[in-house]
């Protein structure tokens, strides 16, 4: 104990040994098929959890491993750019030709947004870069996808360590363990169900029938998605969980006072997109351009889902009447839970993703259906990382609007879409974009105001 005491000081008298162990160990992770052969999460999350343990600032490990990630893959990149397909006979590269193959089949399947996605995909992660280079993709190009993935990557590959570091200075409750332990088990039985029941379905014959299968699968999702809403509403009362949300809320309000103004400006623009007045204008104005161009099951799909989560929203505070945090409880114009915010934003850009997705090839239908989760995803972040909800309203708010989303998808006019073919996504899209730039524009000062500390 006294070797382990001694080592944890000399890491706090020291601290840049373990930024420069986590920008090393990203860069290992990206590095062209080395990543394949190191255990580079592993190793991560070691580091990480080291880091979380003697207290490190969060925001130097995320850089650190960010600048690892980057580098390792601009390494890659030039090596595959310089020596071009020649690389593939060379050592170690030549002792994995099934990763290389696959690599080429997913680069040359989704183009630039496999940087993206890739790095989220381990087998894979190590070889796109040098793959991308062997293509001669453009370098502004690469380097612009290669730092906007980093960005994401670095706090889902280096939060979880972190936080398990730094969880072993907390007293937890004295339930905690078994708590766990049921929701672990909950989930995966469910998980479990869910799969050999939709197995069992497709051994019985009916594979022929794609509609019903769809048809089924959804349903199969919203009662998944459902369960799992009544499934937090029931713990949120728990010790543990109210435990957890009052700890989560008090670390993040900390931080958000040590960060820059900068952060909380961004954390602002990007929860604007779930605000009630920006929401019913996107409803409006996309259910009317649908409309106007005779596309009139999806008008009504996206209608029915606006209206549809704004009164379960509503409903659903009134009925549950939890309170929001209370630094911010005389400001807000509404009760905790669900995030409304969160269940909105999920269901307006799922449904417009749908819309925009539906009948089109592959290629094209994965960045769209993508970013458009990005950002339902991040305003519910950025409800979180204000410190106007607890961590159960946002996990409420999400699992409200995916039941929202599979219920309106299990309808049959749904299907009826491809006969109508594709609505026109650039006009719809570049439309959206401009309400969104002036509601921005013209309620920012109001916005910053309202969540400052």
């Amino acid at each position: 104990m006294d070797y382990f005491n001694a080592v944890e000081q000399w890491l706090i008298a020291h601290p840049t040994w373990v930024f420069i162990a986590i920008g090393l160990s990203a860069f290992i992770e990206s590095l062209a098929i080395i990543g394949i052969v190191i255990p580079g999460v592993a190793i991560l999350f070691a580091v990480a959890a080291v880091a979380g343990g003697i207290g490190l600032a969060i925001e130097f490990c995320l850089l650190a491993a960010c600048l690892g990630a980057i580098s390792g893959d601009v390494l890659s990149y030039y090596l595959g750019h310089h020596l071009g397909p020649h690389l593939k006979q060379r050592w170690p590269i030549s002792h994995y030709p099934k990763a290389i193959q696959n690599g080429e089949i997913y680069f040359n399947k989704y183009g630039s947004i496999s940087i993206m996605i890739g790095r989220f995909i381990g087998p894979l992660r190590p070889v796109l870069p040098m793959i991308a280079g062997m293509l001669k993709m453009p370098a502004p190009r690469f380097i612009s996808f290669n730092v906007l993935s980093s960005l994401i990557w670095a706090p889902v590959y280096i939060l979880p360590g972190y936080l398990s570091g730094a969880a072993r200075h907390i007293l937890w409750p004295k339930n905690s363990l078994m708590i766990f332990s049921a929701l672990s088990i909950t989930l995966t039985l469910v998980i479990l169900v869910t799969h050999f029941t939709l197995k069992k379905f497709y051994q019985s014959g009916h594979q022929d029938n794609l509609i019903t299968v769809q048809y089924l699968r959804t349903k199969a999702f919203f009662v998944l998605s459902l369960a799992g809403f009544f499934f937090i509403t029931l713990i949120q009362y728990t010790d543990v969980v109210r435990w957890f949300n009052e700890n989560l809320l008090f670390s993040i309000l900390t931080l958000r006072e040590e960060l820059p103004t900068l952060y909380s400006h961004i954390l602002n623009q990007i929860t604007m997109l779930g605000d009630q007045t920006y929401l019913i204008v996107m409803f409006s104005c996309a259910t009317v351009y649908l409309l106007v161009l005779n596309y009139k099951p999806q008008a009504m799909f996206l209608a029915c889902n606006g209206l549809l989560v704004w009164l379960c929203s509503l409903g659903l505070k009134e009925t549950f009447a939890v309170a929001r945090p209370e630094w911010f409880a005389g400001r807000a114009s509404s009760l905790a839970f669900p995030s409304g915010h969160t269940s909105g934003s999920l269901v307006l850009f799922a449904s417009l993703g749908l819309i925009l997705c539906f009948n089109q090839r592959l290629s094209l239908a994965r960045p769209i259906w993508f970013a458009c989760m990005a950002i339902a995803v991040l305003v519910g972040f950025s409800r979180l990382a204000l410190g106007v909800h607890w961590f159960a309203d946002i996990l409420g708010g999400f699992t409200l609007g995916a039941s929202i989303i599979y219920f309106s998808l299990t309808r049959r006019d749904v299907i009826n879409w491809k006969m109508l073919g594709n609505v026109d996504s650039k006009r719809l899209v570049l439309g959206l974009l401009l309400l969104t730039l002036v509601y921005q524009f013209a309620f920012k000062a109001d916005s910053f105001a309202l969540y400052s500390l």
